[in-house]
């Protein structure tokens, strides 16, 4: 008698572990949530200037490089905001040129949003983001971007002069370009 409850128990048993190391393997397989990917995604940026309404980080299409496919800004400020560039970088600091801007560039009035970046900027191809090192690159899908998103701006009926730096924190998740 003993024997068979041993049998009875180890069958049931290993089913129920078999289910258990289906699960994990399938969880694995699939990419569902990971201890080194777990943190949540944000596009922030100091209270009452702009904020991101919505952003979408993808391969770009030339040569798959990381790129800000889709910007969408919401202006905070009291007045209307020209945003003329921007720099997507995960290199530490402040850029060291800014661009002049003049009241020119992408205008948002306040209180209003704009898509800034929708496969196009300015005139460029694409917003591409750079890594630690300066570089454009490929990452792989569903990895984590973590860098600075650099706004460069400035208001209305202000002369030629440097722009206006706002600098926020972008992790966002690396999906299919196209």
């Amino acid at each position: 008698m003993r024997g068979q409850g041993s049998v009875e128990f180890l069958l049931t048993n290993t089913w129920a572990l078999f289910v258990i190391v289906l699960v994990i393997g399938a969880l694995i397989v699939l990419g569902l949530p990971t201890i080194l990917n777990s943190e949540p995604e944000r596009c922030d940026f100091p209270l009452r200037t702009l904020a991101c309404n919505d952003i979408y980080v993808g391969n770009g299409a030339s040569g798959g490089r990381l790129a800000i496919k889709q910007l969408e800004m919401k202006n905070q400020f009291s007045k209307t905001v020209y945003i003329c560039n921007l720099l997507c970088t995960a290199q530490s600091g402040t850029p060291s040129s800014q661009p002049a801007c003049g009241g020119t560039g992408f205008a948002i009035e306040p209180g209003e949003t704009g898509l800034v970046v929708q496969s196009w900027l300015f005139g460029l191809a694409e917003a591409y983001c750079r890594n630690e090192q300066g570089s454009t690159y490929t990452p792989q899908l569903s990895s984590l971007y973590r860098g600075n998103l650099h706004i460069y701006y400035s208001y209305a009926n202000e002369d030629s002069g440097n722009a206006h730096l706002l600098t926020g924190e972008l992790v966002q998740r690396v999906e299919r370009g196209g």
